[in-house]
């Protein structure tokens, strides 16, 4: 009976040893699951965090994304072009007066600013005022080169007589040519603006005398205190164009009230603005006329 009992609990012995071996290998394979899922969770976490995108954002764009306008996601979107200016068909020669080493006038009040300087800031600035206006515009120069006229001597002044040609050289090109200057007078309380125009048999028929007097008008409604005239004078650069043509005198360099706004950029803009509205004004009155 003891051998019996002894053989019966050895038997026992390896059941149970057995069982708990597969115990132990039924467990150690579901840590070895765990584990295999806490990596893979892990992995992905770096990945997403890698990438920008969190969990709570994860159908949001990415920030400095642009998307295109036809996704139907709830994604920023880009915005609309501005709508085209339309265009008048009228194009404008801008003439920044002096330039290269022809400095124009100066004085003590301008400290080492010349003339030149102010014309040309002035002309860059109506440029863009006529552009949003509708108008094409030709600068005649930039202040670093100019064209080569017909009758180009080698200078590096730009003589009046050779902007006329080049300007005449292109006609077919040019509706209203537009001369941009400062004044200087020995009186120092002289001030204000001066519009010039030609009058005469050709120049009457390209409408100079009424295009003076609406810049002029223009002019004294943007600055009530301040005058501009329209006046008569043959300058070379609009008594011998083929078009119609002004010269304008911002103000006089020698007196302080008027050289203290020529030298103030903010000033200068006001300027070419209410330039450019007498410009649109007039051709807008003469389409409408030449429409009826």
């Amino acid at each position: 009976m003891k051998q019996m009992f002894s053989l019966r609990d050895k038997k026992s012995f390896f059941k149970d040893n057995a069982d708990s071996n597969a115990t132990y290998s039924a467990r150690q394979l579901v840590l070895r699951s765990y584990l295999k899922a806490v990596v893979i969770c892990m992995a992905l976490c770096l990945l997403l965090s890698s990438c920008g995108v969190s969990k709570d954002n994860s159908h949001e764009p990415m920030k400095g994304v642009v998307r295109d306008k036809t996704s139907h996601s709830d994604e920023v979107e880009t915005e609309p072009p501005a709508p085209e200016i339309p265009r008048k068909g009228i194009t404008v020669c801008v003439d920044p007066g002096h330039g290269f080493e022809d400095g124009g006038t100066s004085s003590e009040l301008l400290g080492d600013v010349l003339e030149k300087d102010i014309t040309l800031s002035v002309a860059k600035k109506l440029k863009v005022h006529l552009e949003t206006y509708g108008f094409d515009v030709i600068m005649l120069h930039d202040g670093k080169t100019f064209p080569i006229a017909p009758n180009d001597d080698g200078n590096n002044r730009f003589r009046p007589e050779e902007r006329t040609a080049y300007a005449n050289s292109i006609a077919d090109k040019i509706d209203y040519y537009i001369a941009i200057h400062c004044n200087s007078f020995e009186m120092p309380e002289v001030y204000g603006a001066e519009v010039y125009y030609v009058e005469d048999s050709v120049k009457n028929t390209y409408g100079d005398v009424e295009i003076a007097m609406t810049l002029a008008g223009q002019l004294t409604s943007d600055f009530p205190e301040w005058k501009a005239n329209a006046k008569i004078f043959p300058y070379y650069v609009i008594r011998y164009t083929h078009f119609p043509a002004s010269l304008i005198e911002m103000g006089y360099v020698t007196n302080e009230g008027d050289a203290a706004k020529m030298l103030d950029e903010a000033w200068q803009d006001s300027f070419a603005l209410s330039l450019a509205k007498g410009l649109d004004q007039y051709y807008s009155d003469e389409t409408n006329n030449n429409s009826n």
